[in-house]
């Protein structure tokens, strides 16, 4: 007989996270940052970090979502994904350190990884906000590279669609 589980999700109060606040034209990124230099301070190896937020852009929870090696961890979408539609998010922002380096830029690694996770997230209506490299006190935004989609033509897109009779 096969064995049947019930799924919970484990919610613990972060009194430090709950002081990120709100993604909007106030949100400042570095209270991300300063939050994974320190939950990663000592850490050998790359961790990777999802910040969900509620379609408003409140912080509603995060998640180590991967630990690697010294110089490589991969993205899961199946972890990243199923904890977002878990905790109800809309938006999300990846982070994760390199801790044997003093280069805070993304490798093509991340790169691909982040590339290949942005369909499926916008195929389950899910928007992936930014993805973030944390290397002691210095750090990279891959939005600041124009890696990311735009979220206001996401968002036109969506409502052209609408407007359509199509699905946003």
């Amino acid at each position: 007989m096969n064995q049947v589980f019930r799924l919970t999700l484990k919610r613990e109060v972060c009194p430090v996270a709950a002081e990120l606040g709100m993604l909007d034209d106030t949100f400042d990124a570095k209270d991300i940052v300063k939050l994974v230099a320190r939950l990663t301070k000592d850490e050998p190896r790359e961790v990777k970090y999802a910040f969900y937020f509620n379609k408003p852009g409140q912080l509603i929870g995060y998640q180590e979502v991967a630990v690697g090696c010294l110089d490589n961890v991969n993205w899961d979408a199946r972890v990243v994904f199923s904890s977002a539609l878990l905790c109800g998010a809309s938006k999300i922002i990846l982070v994760h350190n390199h801790p044997m380096s003093t280069n805070e830029r993304c490798s093509v690694g991340d790169i691909k990884c982040l590339k290949a996770l942005i369909p499926g997230a916008e195929a389950i209506g899910l928007f992936i906000v930014d993805s973030m490299v944390v290397c002691g006190e210095k750090w990279t935004s891959m939005r600041d590279f124009g890696l990311m989609p735009n979220v206001r033509e996401v968002v036109k897109e969506a409502e052209k669609l609408a407007a359509e009779g199509g699905q946003p």
